[in-house]
């Protein structure tokens, strides 16, 4: 079964080498400098870092957080705050935190919380896997949420997913639960339109160890459209023989978008495919 992964970078704090986009504002301990160009950006920054930007959040999209940590409060704002049960290597725990470098507000659609600055949309949705839901309905809920919500607040073009699937690679009913999920999946880009072949975001999906936790889902939309692209070596995901499950999965290879006066490439971080056959 083709696998997909994803990882965060750690940027050198203003390393000449580097695109501006890339470098990591909040590195040293002054307060964060905000980019003069428009567009968005991650960071890694630690827990003290985090907490001034939570209390002040008019930069702040939305945070990622890998293993415990120490549960910050929003302060009463709509913040997504992504906190993942799964180890960060490293000593010192660290939030993988988009920021604009335009005015962002917060809210809730249902069960979806969002940043957004105008261009970009940051959301998250969390599904606890409850009465029996398997990982196909919660695919299928999470999914018609998220697109929902991109629709109804004017940011149509989705540009990257990451999902969070406990016991990812577990059979259940005679699927494994990744074929399942990728069956709600389906399922709720079909019902919103999206051509296969040119609609589809980069995304990954990655396995949690821990049993019947549910389904985690966050995610960058925007205004206008991307490039999503895909490799000439690698059978595009959503072309995949039957032998990988009764649908597809539906994501691209990678997606190209411009923010601002520079372009961001959003890779699905799939395994090393050949064809449709992993090497």
């Amino acid at each position: 079964m083709p696998l997909t992964s994803a990882a965060v970078k750690t940027l050198p704090p203003e390393s000449a080498g580097y695109p501006r986009s890339m470098r990591n504002p909040l590195a040293s301990a002054s307060p964060a400098r905000i980019p003069s160009n428009d567009g968005i950006f991650p960071c890694l920054l630690g827990d003290d870092q985090l907490l001034v930007q939570c209390r002040e959040p008019g930069r702040l999209l939305g945070s990622v957080r890998f293993g415990t940590g120490s549960g910050l409060a929003d302060g009463g704002n709509v913040i997504p705050q992504v906190r993942l049960p799964l180890g960060q290597l490293g000593d010192k725990p660290l939030a993988e935190v988009w920021m604009s470098s335009a005015p962002v507000l917060h809210g809730r659609l249902g069960e979806l919380v969002y940043g957004a600055d105008g261009n970009v949309l940051f959301g998250f949705i969390q599904l606890p896997e409850i009465g029996g839901a398997s990982p196909e309905q919660l695919a299928y809920q999470a999914y018609s949420q998220l697109l929902s919500a991109t629709q109804e607040l004017g940011y149509p073009h989705v540009t990257r997913i990451w999902n969070y699937l406990s016991g990812i690679n577990r059979s259940l009913r005679g699927l494994e639960r990744y074929q399942r999920f990728s069956l709600g999946r389906f399922q709720a880009f079909e019902e919103f339109g999206f051509c296969f072949d040119g609609d589809l975001p980069a995304a990954s999906a990655i396995g949690i160890p821990y049993p019947d936790c549910g389904l985690w889902v966050y995610f960058l939309a925007q205004r206008w459209p991307g490039m999503h692209l895909e490799n000439p070596r690698q059978v595009s995901a959503y072309r995949y023989p039957s032998q990988y499950g009764p649908k597809s999965p539906s994501f691209s290879r990678a997606t190209l978008v411009t923010t601002g006066c520079e372009q961001q490439l959003y890779i699905s971080g799939t395994a090393s495919i050949r064809g449709h056959e992993t090497v």
